[in-house]
């Protein structure tokens, strides 16, 4: 079983306010697919679209959308695309912007024990 945290960002995202339901559903199923070092989906598109329950051809001009530059996207990186469709030498998407959010922080238990050790670093010196 697979776990994806997700930035809150996401909500004010133009794939989720500009986009349709399905477009949605694909973009968070390959968020949830991806590999967690790379930010690759392997799936395939019939794979995809079955298990996003759309067609086909649905499926291929959402990730084709995905692909192609959003004047609307907040990120200015990859003229805001979101994904890059590899057709060779094996199927596959690469999420763009996997290595910036993975390295976030989204754990408030790590942020907390950072912020603690800055404090006693702090008390250290005041000493």
């Amino acid at each position: 079983m697979s776990f994806l945290k997700l930035d809150e960002k996401i909500l004010t995202s133009s794939v989720w306010y500009g986009g349709d339901p399905k477009e949605i559903v694909v973009w968070i199923y390959l968020l949830i697919k991806a590999d967690r070092n790379a930010g690759r989906v392997d799936d395939t598109l019939p794979c995809i679209a079955r298990n996003c329950n759309i067609t086909i051809p649905e499926c291929e001009a959402i990730l084709n959308k995905f692909a192609a530059p959003d004047p609307y996207s907040r990120s200015t990186a990859n003229e805001g695309r979101r994904i890059a469709i590899n057709y060779n030498p094996q199927w596959g998407i690469d999420i763009l912007n996997w290595a910036f959010y993975s390295k976030k922080d989204h754990t408030s238990a790590e942020r907390k024990a950072r912020q603690r050790a800055r404090e006693k670093e702090l008390t250290r010196g005041n000493e």
